[in-house]
C-alpha cells in the first residue's frame, strides 16, 4: 500500500509539474503574441503618419526587433547580428534608430574619410566649397568633387545637422529615397501625403544654410509642397519625364513646371528603364530633353546620368530591399547611359536644332547657375 501511495504521489507531482510547465509556455506564448500585435500596430501607424517618432520609441522597437531576430535564429556566437535587425527596421523609423546605432557619427566619419582621400590627390581632384571651384577645376583639368545625400535619414530628425553637413561639403539633399521617412513620402510609397511639419522646417533650414532642395526619388505631393515653400531654386537632380515613360520614379508635367518656376533645373536621368524600354541611348535621352524643353525651356535642363558602376553591390541592395525597389525594377545589372556617349549626345542635339549656348547649359552651366544662386 505504501508503494502504491508513493507511486501515486510521484505521479501527482509529475502531473503538477507538467501542468505548471504548460501554463508557463502558454503565458510566454501569449506575451509574445501581444508583443507582436503591439509592434505590428505601431509599425502600421508610423508608416502611415508623417510625424516624428520619439527616440525612446525607436529604441524600444529596436530592442523588440532584436528579440524577434533572436527568436528567428539570427544569432552568431550568441551575439545579435545587428545588420539583420537593421534591415527589419521600418524606413520611417530609421532616422531615429540611427541615433541608437551611431549612424550620424558614422556618416560624419565616412565624409571625413572621403574628404581626406580626395585632398591627398590635389593633382586630380578639387573639393567644391563654392561655385567658382567648379570653374577652376575645369580650367585646371581636375575633377570637381561635391557630396549629396540620397534622402534625409542622415539627419536623424535633427535640423541643426543641416549646417554641419553643409560645412562638410554636402551641397544638395534628396528629401526622401523612394519610401516614406520623417520628412515626407517617397515616389514609391502607397500614400502621397506631402511634407510633415518637420519637413516644412527642413526646407526653411536648407534655404537658410544654402543647401539645394533636391526632389528626386520623392513623392509628388511632397515635392510640390517643398517647391512651393522653398525661397530658393529647387532641382530634380536625376529624373525623367513620366509622360514619355510611365514609371513611378519619373516626374509629371506639373512637377517639371513647378521646378522651373522656382528657377531650378531638372537633370535628365540616364537609366534605361526610366528613359524607354531599358534603352539608354543618346536618342532616348534627347527625347526627354526635347519634351521638357518644349514644356519649360532648355534653361531648366541638365544631365543627371545616375551612373552606377558597382553593380554587384547594387544587386545586393536590390535583393535585400524589395520594398525600396518595387515594380518597374528588373534585377540588376541595369542599362545606363555611359559618359563615353556624351559626344554622340551632343551630335544628336545639334542635329535637332539646339544651339551652342543651349548645349553648354545642358552639359553643366544650368546646374552651375543654380549653385551660384543657392550656395552660401
Amino acid at each position: 500500500m505504501r508503494t502504491l501511495a508513493r507511486v501515486a504521489g510521484l505521479a501527482e507531482a509529475a502531473v503538477n509539474r507538467v501542468a505548471w510547465l504548460l501554463s508557463a509556455i502558454a503565458a510566454v506564448a501569449v506575451a509574445v503574441i501581444v508583443l507582436i500585435l503591439v509592434f505590428s500596430s505601431v509599425q502600421r501607424y508610423v508608416l502611415t503618419q508623417p510625424i516624428p517618432v520619439t527616440e525612446e520609441l525607436a529604441a524600444l522597437l529596436f530592442v523588440t526587433l532584436a528579440f524577434f531576430s533572436i527568436a528567428e535564429g539570427f544569432t552568431s556566437n550568441r551575439q545579435i547580428r545587428i545588420q539583420m535587425v537593421w534591415r527589419k527596421l521600418p524606413l520611417a523609423l530609421q532616422g531615429w534608430a540611427m541615433i541608437v546605432g551611431h549612424v550620424v557619427t558614422l556618416t560624419v566619419v565616412h565624409i571625413a574619410n572621403e574628404r581626406r582621400r580626395f585632398l591627398t590627390e590635389p593633382d586630380k581632384y578639387l573639393l567644391v566649397e563654392q561655385a567658382d571651384d567648379i570653374v577652376r577645376a575645369k580650367a585646371e583639368g581636375k575633377l570637381a568633387i561635391g557630396f549629396h545625400f540620397q534622402g534625409t535619414n542622415p539627419l536623424a530628425g535633427k535640423l541643426n545637422l543641416v549646417e554641419l553637413f553643409y560645412r562638410l561639403g554636402v551641397r544638395h539633399m534628396l528629401l526622401a529615397y523612394n519610401q516614406k521617412n520623417l520628412i515626407g513620402d517617397g515616389c514609391h510609397e502607397r500614400t502621397d501625403g506631402g511634407l510633415s511639419r518637420l519637413g516644412m522646417a527642413l526646407i526653411e533650414e536648407m534655404n537658410r544654410v544654402g543647401m539645394i532642395v533636391d526632389c528626386t526619388h520623392t513623392g509628388r505631393q511632397t515635392t510640390m509642397e517643398a517647391m512651393e515653400l522653398s525661397t530658393a531654386p529647387c532641382i530634380f537632380s536625376h529624373s525623367a519625364a513620366r509622360a514619355l515613360k510611365d514609371h513611378e520614379r519619373n516626374i509629371s508635367d506639373d512637377q517639371i513646371k513647378a521646378c522651373a518656376a522656382t528657377g531650378g533645373v531638372i537633370g535628365i536621368n540616364g537609366v534605361g528603364m526610366f528613359l524607354a524600354d531599358n534603352d539608354a541611348s543618346p536618342e532616348h535621352l534627347a527625347d526627354h530633353l526635347d519634351y521638357m524643353a518644349n514644356l519649360v525651356g532648355v534653361e531648366h535642363l541638365a544631365l543627371g546620368l545616375d551612373l552606377v558602376y558597382y553593380m554587384d553591390s547594387m544587386l545586393a541592395r536590390w535583393s535585400a530591399n524589395p520594398d525600396r525597389y518595387p515594380k518597374g525594377y528588373p534585377p540588376p545589372p541595369w542599362n545606363f547611359f555611359q559618359p563615353e556617349d556624351l559626344p554622340r549626345l551632343v551630335e544628336v542635339l545639334l542635329a535637332r536644332g539646339y544651339g551652342e549656348r543651349d548645349i553648354k547649359g545642358i552639359l553643366g552651366e544650368n546646374f552651375l547657375r543654380v549653385a551660384r544662386a543657392v550656395w552660401k
